[in-house]
């Protein structure tokens, strides 16, 4: 079997793809994903990655908080704009699109998770069985825990 290996993008780039998707969809400006979406997006899509593509979707860690699993560096990118919804792009100097496979994935997670609001997303994640549940605070979730967790899903 080949294994095709992608090179992972910035949580920042891939949470502009989903505010790039959210505005393709027209979303209403009221409805646009916070900061807190995001994250839960970016997880996802960076779990299914490791799970279908058995490849990192996402370059930056991911770490156990009390508010769930967190990309600290897609955190302090959106610090700004609190919780309010994001309008624009966030910061970010990697550009570089997606490959093809990745791109679709994070279409399919738009596709399934986007319209979820952020209870709904937070109930998924925060799930007694989830990598971060089995994680220790501030430590980084290791990406064999969200591949296996992420693989039953896609099942």
């Amino acid at each position: 079997m080949t294994t095709i290996s992608f090179l992972p993008r910035s949580s920042a780039a891939v949470a502009n793809t989903f505010l790039q998707l959210a505005l393709m969809d027209r979303t209403p400006r009221d409805q646009m994903p916070t900061a807190l979406r995001l994250q839960r997006l970016v997880y996802l899509a960076h779990g299914y990655s490791l799970a279908i593509l058995s490849s990192r979707l996402v370059a930056d860690p991911v770490v156990a908080l009390d508010t769930g699993p967190i990309f600290p560096a897609l955190r302090d990118a959106t610090a700004i704009f609190e919780a309010a919804p994001i309008l624009s792009p966030v910061a970010c100097r990697d550009r570089a699109g997606l490959a093809h496979a990745q791109g679709v994935l994070v279409d399919r997670v738009w596709l399934k998770y986007g319209q979820l609001d952020e209870m709904a997303l937070h109930d998924f994640v925060y799930e007694p069985d989830t990598p971060w549940a089995a994680t220790a605070p501030y430590l980084e979730i290791e990406p064999s825990k969200i591949a296996a967790f992420f693989a039953k899903r896609a099942a």
